[in-house]
């Protein structure tokens, strides 16, 4: 497997460093800078990229096209700064062949190649999991290390030895009783706290511990708080040290033995007086000999290690049930305070429980001395179990170093500002954010970091500064521009920590590169305004909006550059009449509910009335249940409402036309069928006159004058009747309806609409092929559209009754000027018509429907005719039905014509 390790190592070393590199899961790499061409690299490389087998051409640039789109650009920009600084770091995700995601960390750095130039660069790559897992890891370690201090109640302290200034945490502040505004952080103010007879043995074992380079110290020191108390203090820190063996900083804990030590003492005391009391603390309690033979023990000790009695525990040593690690100090604990160098020893040390577990505990030992001769009488000792604080100070170490790997994952920067002085702190992940080195300071002020904010965002930035300094929270987003005049977007959460009287003395926080999130709201806003949608979004408390910025116009305001309006804004132009349903509506809405509603507005600007519709979603609940924010989009619906009356006037006013032809059919009907019989009464009247009349001779005189009256009055009632049945049918024939210049292509699309009512989710299409330039007809155009609606609407029920369809169903209108009319033809694909019917379709009271009355295509026939045209059906060559009727082409005049002018046969007279 080829490496990156030097050739001039032994081969032992080779293999010993291969041997790590695979049990770290790290994947190496050799590029040489000059051509962008992998020398070498191992196999787990090209896994951690999805390849089985290695790639030819390999280097930075053909990584880059496996990087997904997001962060291509800070991956190329991580391996630019490398070029220039010949250091490489950077977090990306790239996705494998096979379409998944995952995430890397390269790490990398310049070497010298044949030529003594840099012209060579190895390194490695690992698997660090996706950003979503970085995050939660992140927030994870966050959690677990304010966690772990409070369960710890330990105060903490972090020592710049070479700066000689100290950080404390509030819990070691209290221990000191010392008010943070009080303490300027400098290792000369801390001394004075220290008892004087305690202080030069205290500097002398650290001056001891420093000379020697040790990593770990423990001190036992008294203190005086500033009311005057002297309390015990432990200290346990760890220390770090240069390259040099210069000290460098000291981080640790303090706590406060004093109550622990005076337990002690008073145990001491009341052994004599009270053994009960002895058997009944509630810490572990042994009296040793000299020689550390245990001679009695209490039964919260014989518990705490497992056993059912003090009685086994009496006779034991304490080198029987303590860890092996931890004799040695035993010993030499013993050791010292036999010879009286120490008066008590207090640390934690690992106990073996009878089951063989083992436990941490806190031992304080003292050595008792004879009252009289004042020589080493016995050790007691007092054990508290520190199981339970051992875990959660592993757990702060654990957090902080998760921490510390989350942030550098995340690409996240911290800072620390010490807001009296104006110094500033920054991590290493905040000066690569800046494009700063790494390796030095940061900014250390905050005017520095304010050189670097962009112009146009500076203002802003320094105002949401100084509000923390006086509020406490912090958050802004700003751009910079990078040390490589590369401009970033950035957001950094913070909080200023204030002293008891309201001052701030630090200002900490965390920033990350929020650059990608922002182009992406940049595109959505963008993709958002070319849809014409309004966006709006309302703090339901408050009233407080924010508007996008085509949304003002429509209400007719100007727009505000920041966007900001108000609820009562956009309420003052709705409508009165459709406010109070509203309001309704809105008041109803809980965190999720959705709501869509259509409203009229009347503009602000020039009192225009629009149609608009805004759909909405609520989210979060208050303490009364009601949501705390409103988002949405609002859209003009003016055009659609508009068409949805016209459409119903339309459907009404065809109705209406429709329900009166319908009743003039039937009338029609009902006039020739009565008309016959009242014929054969006149005749019969007649007839039965004639032959009452040949045999009237023997009648009186009256009797015939009352025969002559009765035939008159009876024909009279039958002429009557006649002629009331002719003047209904004059009254009902479509004739004398004014008839004007009408275009085709509008008329068809008003009856298609109408037909499509109920029938727009099947999968039934109209279409209208009226040709461009067809002349137009001369036609009264609510009975054209009559006639047109009941010839689709019959096509369309029949194809939609069919249970499948081999072809698209599909209604066609088209027209063709011929032999001096318009011929207009409607076909359907639909089952055809049976043969029985299409002899008789178009006489009243025929139909296929087994609901339907069958005058409606009687109807179109008599329109048909009332215009002097003819309509006839056919049947489809493609299956189905065409039905083709005539009208007249519009006169050269154009002016309205009624039917009486016109000739059946030929049009206008």
């Amino acid at each position: 497997m080829p490496t990156a390790i030097q050739d001039d190592a032994a081969p032992a070393d080779r293999d010993a460093m291969a041997r790590a590199i695979e049990a770290a899961d790290l994947g190496i790499w050799q590029i040489d800078l000059a051509t962008d061409l992998a020398l070498t690299r191992s196999q787990r490389h090209d896994q951690l990229f999805g390849h089985e087998a290695p790639q030819k051409d390999w280097g930075f640039a053909a990584a880059a096209r496996q990087v997904i789109d997001d962060d291509r650009p800070a991956f190329l920009a991580a391996v630019a700064e490398a070029r220039r600084t010949g250091l490489l770091r950077c977090a990306i995700r790239v996705r494998w062949p096979d379409g998944s995601v995952h995430g890397l960390e390269f790490r990398g750095r310049t070497l010298a190649g044949p030529d003594g130039t840099g012209t060579l660069m190895a390194g490695t790559v690992a698997d660090i999991g996706g950003r979503l897992a970085t995050e939660a890891r992140l927030h994870e370690s966050e959690l677990q290390l304010r966690l772990a201090q409070a369960v710890a109640d330990i105060g903490l302290f972090e020592w710049d030895i070479a700066a000689g200034t100290v950080t404390y945490n509030d819990e070691l502040l209290r221990i000191y009783g010392i008010d943070r505004a009080a303490f300027d952080g400098r290792y000369e103010s801390w001394r004075p706290t220290v008892m004087p007879e305690d202080l030069a043995r205290l500097e002398a074992s650290l001056a001891g511990t420093l000379a020697r380079r040790e990593a770990n110290i423990r001190l036992d020191f008294r203190i005086r708080r500033p009311d005057g108390e002297i309390r015990q203090v432990e200290c346990i820190a760890a220390l770090t040290y240069g390259p040099d063996g210069t000290p460098l900083r000291g981080i640790g804990v303090n706590r406060d033995r004093t109550d622990a030590i005076r337990q002690l003492h008073a145990l001491h005391e009341s052994q004599e007086r009270d053994r009960a009391l002895f058997e009944q603390a509630a810490v572990g309690i042994i009296d040793a000999d000299l020689e550390g033979n245990w001679i009695r023990v209490n039964h919260r000790l014989a518990a705490m290690l497992g056993y059912d009695s003090s009685d086994e525990l009496r006779g034991r040593s304490w080198v029987d049930l303590t860890h092996p690690d931890d004799l040695a100090a035993g010993r030499e604990q013993i050791a010292a305070l036999k010879a009286g160098r120490i008066a008590y020893r207090s640390g934690d040390k690992r106990f073996l429980r009878k089951d063989g577990a083992v436990i941490w505990a806190n031992a304080t030992v003292s050595l008792v001395r004879d009252t009289d001769t004042g020589r080493p009488s016995f050790l007691t000792s007092v054990v508290v179990d520190a199981t339970d604080r051992k875990m959660a100070e592993a757990a702060l170490m654990e957090a902080e170093e998760r921490l510390r790997f989350a942030l550098d994952a995340a690409g996240a920067g911290l800072w620390n500002l010490d807001v009296a002085s104006g110094d500033a702190a920054c991590s290493d992940g905040y000066c690569r954010l800046y494009g700063l080195d790494p390796a030095g300071p940061g900014h250390r002020t905050t005017e520095e970091w304010l050189a670097q904010v962009h112009h146009e965002d500076r203002e802003r930035a320094r105002s949401a500064v100084e509000a923390s300094f006086a509020e406490g929270g912090y958050f802004c987003e700003y751009r910079i521009v990078r040390t490589d005049g590369a401009v970033r977007w950035l957001a950094a959460h913070g909080r200023t920590h204030l002293d008891a009287a309201g001052r701030p003395t630090r200002f900490t926080g965390l920033v990350v590169d929020v650059t990608t999130l922002r182009e992406a709201e940049l595109s959505l806003r963008m993709a958002i305004d070319a849809t014409g949608l309004a966006t709006w979004e309302r703090v339901v408390a408050t009233g407080d909006a924010r508007w996008s910025q085509n949304h003002f116009p429509l209400l007719g305001y100007r727009p505000d550059p920041a966007g900001r309006a108000s609820f009562a804004m956009w309420r003052d132009r709705v409508l009165p009449e459709y406010r109070p349903s509203i309001e309704a509506t809105l008041a109803g809405c809980r965190d999720g509910d959705r709501f869509d509603i259509v409203y009229r507005i009347r503009r602000a600007d020039d009192g225009a009335e629009r149609w608009l519709q805004t759909i909405g979603r609520a989210f979060g609940e208050d303490g009364d249940g009601q949501p705390r924010r409103m988002l949405g989009v609002t859209i003009d619906v003016t055009d659609r409402e508009v068409a949805r009356a016209r459409l119903q006037t339309l459907q009404d006013e065809l109705l209406h036309v429709s329900r009166l032809a319908d009743a003039g059919v039937m009338a029609s009907g009902l006039v020739h069928e009565l008309a016959q019989p009242l014929t054969a009464a006149a005749l019969a009247l007649q007839g039965a006159w004639r032959l009452a009349r040949r045999a009237a001779d023997g009648l009186s005189a009256d009797l015939r004058r009352d025969l002559d009256e009765a035939h008159a009055h009876a024909e009279s009632q039958i002429a009557r009747a006649g002629a009331i049945l002719e003047g209904l049918r004059g009254f009902i024939e479509p004739r004398g309806a004014v008839r004007r210049s009408e275009a085709l292509p509008p008329l068809v699309e008003d009856a298609r609409l109408l037909a499509m009512v109920g029938f727009s989710g099947s999968d039934v299409a109209v279409r209208n092929a009226i040709p461009a330039g067809t002349p137009h007809v001369l036609a009264n155009g609510a009975q054209l559209r009559q006639l047109l609606f009941n010839l689709l609407r019959n096509a369309i029920q029949a194809m939609a009754e069919q249970p499948t369809a081999p072809v698209p169903r599909t209604v066609t209108v088209s027209a063709a000027v011929r032999e001096g009319m318009v011929e207009v033809e409607v076909a359907d694909n639909g089952p055809g018509l049976p043969p029985k019917v299409a002899a008789q379709l178009f006489e009243p009271f025929v139909t296929t429907k087994p609901d339907g009355m069958g005058i409606g295509l009687s109807l179109c026939r008599s329109i048909v005719e009332a215009h002097g045209g003819s309509i006839r059906a056919e049947a489809n060559a493609g299956g189905g039905t065409v039905f083709r009727f005539t009208l007249p082409i519009d006169a050269p005049d154009g002016r309205p014509h009624n039917s009486e002018d016109l000739d059946a046969s030929h049009g206008p007279a």
